[in-house]
């Protein structure tokens, strides 16, 4: 992984002329959100999910009602000791996933936390988000803390943002790294929060100064903020991108334009263990690859203008250049990071959320053929081995990542909104493929009526899970997998599932990460 994407070509006059097989940036009105699939013709006979086309995603969560914020923020008076233990929660998740904060920076959140000198400042500020983000963790990641418990942390992290939140007007005045911290951890605790709106706005704003600061002259040899700026940057990429994908309709930036010119992160002094920063950092990058290759399919797939139709002479070689890519990514990454290419669990939910993430690139990358199927039910997939196996894959992912999902800290505590919107997307693309006669034979022996109430538990947990109002966004998405489930139920009398079957389309039985 080199330091500078080398996916534009300069030419003479300063224009730059991308190569459009290297793209990485995700346009607005895309075709590949959970909404568009709700548009497939398959599922015009399906009033349960037409239904959910009246109102958009987008819509429901612009006019939920805005976040109730207490007049005062009360805390506790915490010893030293406790404060340390709480910062280190949020060392070990939000500073693990998103790496932007240095020990120094952490060490002096600590004191000013300790010693109360919470003046008015962007300072002051980031102590009471990393706080109120350091009560999140300790309520998600130990899963047998008491519910009491756990809802007093959550109640704590509230008061904290609350006082952060007073404050916040100082960052959006200043054009300090501090100001871009400020604004990622906002955007952060929204995330927790299930508000996809307010999240993706912290986030740009984020972004949008490190572009400034990034082009202004670094003349103070004693603080060289390059990295820091440069790790804020790549975050709130990951972070945007992740709710472009879903809603496609947000304005569109130009933070994803110039990520080829952006260096990616390097070396920086996050933890004590000189270990677990490398792993870190590893994390990170291949965060950034992922994201990267799932904007380069969605822009080559799936762009409103530009995107490739199956029938395309080029669409088979975009198809596999991508699905290189997808397996080189897998395949390099480091052995702290890697995850089993089968159905046991990896050994780190770190590790078990980049594989939830590796099966949702791979369907963006092979659906178009299941979507080209389906828009044309009386032709024969057997007369084309490419386009069945390109549908079976397809699916075989979509199974495989619902029958596999499992909670890990940072689906509860970052991505609970887009992921629910992508197993809805799963859900309804195997339901579209059971409504195609030749797809219906393959899926008729699989036990899909397990798929539905194993998604409804997880979701209904995580809807609630940060005591404040339910995202509508996420309840429509948990609408579209029951409607989906109850279809399913309506067809059990062409269900066949058997135990000494494996439950896959593929020749490599349990193994899906092929092909």
């Amino acid at each position: 992984m080199t330091s500078n994407s080398q996916d534009t070509r300069h030419q003479p006059g300063g224009c730059t002329i991308r190569d459009p097989t290297e793209s990485a940036v995700l346009s607005s009105g895309h075709l590949s959100s959970a909404e568009s699939l709700l548009k497939w013709s398959v599922f015009l006979d399906h009033p349960s999910i037409l239904n959910e086309m009246e109102t958009s995603f987008l819509s429901l969560e612009y006019g939920r009602t805005p976040l109730r914020s207490n007049l005062y923020a009360i805390f506790p008076s915490l010893g030293l000791s406790e404060i340390k233990a709480m910062v280190n929660v949020f060392q070990q998740t939000y500073n693990f996933w998103f790496p932007t904060m240095s020990l120094g920076d952490l060490k002096a959140v600590e004191m000013r936390i300790y010693q109360e000198s919470l003046e008015p400042s962007c300072q002051s500020c980031l102590a009471l988000l990393v706080m109120a983000l350091s009560c999140v963790g300790a309520s998600v990641v130990n899963e047998e803390m008491p519910e009491t418990e756990s809802q007093q942390l959550k109640l704590q992290g509230a008061s904290w943002f609350t006082a952060a939140m007073k404050m916040l007007h100082l960052a959006h005045i200043d054009m300090s790294v501090e100001a871009c911290q400020c604004l990622l951890l906002t955007g952060l605790y929204f995330s927790f929060l299930q508000r996809p709106l307010q999240t993706w706005s912290y986030v740009n704003s984020a972004a949008t100064r490190c572009r400034f600061l990034l082009s202004c002259p670094f003349d103070n040899p004693e603080r060289d903020d390059r990295e820091h700026i440069t790790r804020i940057f790549w975050s709130c990429f990951v972070l945007e991108s992740n709710y472009i994908s879903e809603l496609p309709s947000l304005p569109q930036n130009c933070n994803a334009e110039i990520e080829s010119i952006i260096s990616l992160p390097g070396k920086f002094n996050s933890h004590e263990s000189i270990e677990e920063e490398e792993k870190s950092t590893f994390y990170l990058l291949a965060s950034i690859a992922l994201r990267r290759l799932l904007n380069r399919a969605h822009y080559m797939l799936y762009d409103r203008d530009i995107g490739l139709q199956i029938h395309s002479n080029h669409f088979p070689s975009v198809n596999q250049e991508l699905a290189r890519q997808l397996q080189d990514w897998y395949q390099t990454l480091p052995s702290s990071l890697q995850f089993p290419d089968d159905g046991n669990p990896a050994d780190d939910p770190n590790s078990e959320y980049l594989r939830q993430w590796y099966l949702s690139c791979r369907s963006v990358i092979y659906r178009p053929y299941l979507e080209w199927a389906l828009a044309n039910p009386s032709w024969n997939l057997h007369t084309n081995q490419r386009v069945s196996d390109g549908c079976r894959v397809a699916l075989d992912t979509c199974l495989f990542k619902l029958r596999h999902f499992k909670q890990v800290p940072y689906t509860v505590m970052v991505d609970t909104w887009p992921c629910s919107l992508s197993l809805a997307t799963a859900m309804l693309t195997v339901m579209g493929a059971f409504c195609h006669p030749q797809l219906t034979v393959h899926l008729r022996n699989l036990a899909l009526l397990e798929l539905g109430p194993h998604l409804k538990s997880q979701l209904q947990r995580w809807m609630t899970i940060h005591a404040s109002c339910v995202s509508p966004g996420v309840e429509k998405a948990l609408r579209l997998i029951l409607n989906a489930h109850e279809f399913f139920e309506s067809k059990v009398a062409d269900l066949n599932p058997s135990a000494e079957e494996e439950q896959t389309l593929s020749p490599h039985v349990t193994r899906v990460f092929h092909g």
